[in-house]
């Protein structure tokens, strides 16, 4: 079940984690959502320095290891978040940039990325659907996120065909039954 912590501050920020399994359904890491409270609105997608603050007070506040122990935090990250210089706030060692769907892929984007992997981050893409645009993308990623329910499984498959040359982990998310886990691993 998901694990929550409380940052105190101007609100209340409610941080919880999901976990992310292996092929063997041995906990990964942790991908860390970051809640407004009851009304769950998600912090992460602020385009200010808003979102950069709440994530690096609740590091603070409660601690990386206090929040997933030894396995990597995930961490969804806006364009904003990657250009505006705050995941170099971040341990590279123990976090995964996550990059949200949808976002403005430019040559700024793809040179911040590509400064971010120099400099040790590992980064994944969120709900990754393949279009000629996102490839300067995913020749960076070293995961990639794709969602069974938005896609099917004739089309997971056939994302999954055009990422494995490119060398990266593909994850499937959105699994809701055995059926969907074996489907999946069996498409690797």
């Amino acid at each position: 079940s998901p694990r929550a912590g409380q940052v105190q501050g101007m609100s209340d920020v409610f941080v919880a984690r999901q976990p992310i399994f292996d092929r063997r359904l041995e906990v990964a890491g942790y991908e860390l959502l970051f809640r407004d409270g009851p009304a769950d609105r998600a912090l992460i997608t602020s385009a200010d320095g808003a979102t950069a603050a709440v994530v690096l007070n609740a590091f603070t506040e409660i601690g990386l290891q206090e929040i997933v122990g030894a396995k990597t935090a995930w961490v969804n990250v806006s364009r904003e978040f990657v250009l505006g210089g705050f995941a170099g706030s971040l341990p590279p060692g123990l976090v995964l940039l996550e990059i949200l769907e949808g976002q403005l892929i430019d040559d700024r984007l793809i040179a911040a990325v590509t400064e971010l992997k120099h400099q040790g981050y590992r980064i994944a893409l969120d709900d990754f659907q393949y279009t000629p645009a996102a490839e300067p993308l995913l020749g960076l990623a070293d995961v990639v996120k794709l969602d069974l329910l938005a896609l099917g499984r004739p089309r997971l498959t056939r994302e999954v065909s055009r990422c494995k040359p490119y060398g990266v982990t593909v994850l499937a998310e959105k699994l809701e039954t055995h059926e969907d886990y074996t489907d999946c691993a069996a498409v690797g």
